[in-house]
């Protein structure tokens, strides 16, 4: 199969992973503290997106799309059937409205198999050149959002939100000290705590080590 096209028919209303309230739970933020509420959404949606995209997918949330799909046989078909592994997953069986090969012709729903956790959609009959499917699928966020990857997006919320305060006190105090043509530099240990890479100048930070094993079964990895 080659990349589908997709075109998204209905786009999500939430891409958020965690929601406002358990983020709050997780940075100590006390419930009756709006003060903050706008700023933390945002952070909470483009972080989740940021993951989706770390994820190899264009989101985790639920969407109705149409995908069309070119089949290259007997690459695709090497056993009669024709295996497609939809963009939007997990999908329930109800959920996809119609499958047509080629277009315009409609394939009856007891002629393919669907492993919904995955996506994958087993054509049984093959397909003939070219596969359309009108479908939903993702998750309906927050609430759906399975634990690993609410985690993860509270994970990297609470990183940025610790990184911007680390950046805001970086290089208080005094900093360098002349006298005649003698000049002495001091930096305080945030400073060199906050500018420090390692010895190996790229090493990935705890937070993002986690973050990747956590959305490491989330990841679309058959392209």
């Amino acid at each position: 199969m080659s990349e589908p096209l997709v075109n998204v028919i209905t786009p999500a209303t939430e891409v958020g992973l965690i929601s406002l309230e358990d983020a709050k739970i997780l940075l100590g933020i006390p419930a009756s503290d709006v003060s903050n509420d706008e700023q933390l959404q945002m952070l909470i949606d483009q972080n989740s997106m940021q993951l989706a995209m770390q994820a190899n997918r264009d989101t985790f949330a639920f969407e109705e799309v149409e995908e069309r799909w070119d089949c290259v046989a007997p690459v695709c078909c090497p056993d009669g059937t024709c295996k497609i592994y939809l963009t939007r997953y997990p999908v329930k069986f109800d959920d996809i409205e119609t499958v047509e090969t080629p277009e315009g012709v409609l394939i009856d729903s007891s002629r393919y198999r669907l492993e919904q956790n995955t996506g994958k959609l087993i054509l049984i009959d093959g397909c003939a050149g070219e596969v359309l499917i009108h479908y939903s699928g993702g998750y309906k966020l927050p609430e759906e959002a399975p634990l690993p990857l609410q985690q993860a997006a509270g994970l990297m919320v609470r990183s940025f939100r610790t990184t911007a305060a680390q950046e805001s006190t970086v290089g208080s105090g005094v900093r360098m000290i002349s006298h005649k043509d003698s000049r002495i530099m001091y930096f305080s240990p945030r400073d060199l705590a906050g500018g420090s890479t390692g010895s190996s100048g790229a090493s990935m930070s705890p937070t993002d080590a986690a973050v990747k094993n956590l959305i490491s079964k989330f990841t679309r990895l058959w392209i």
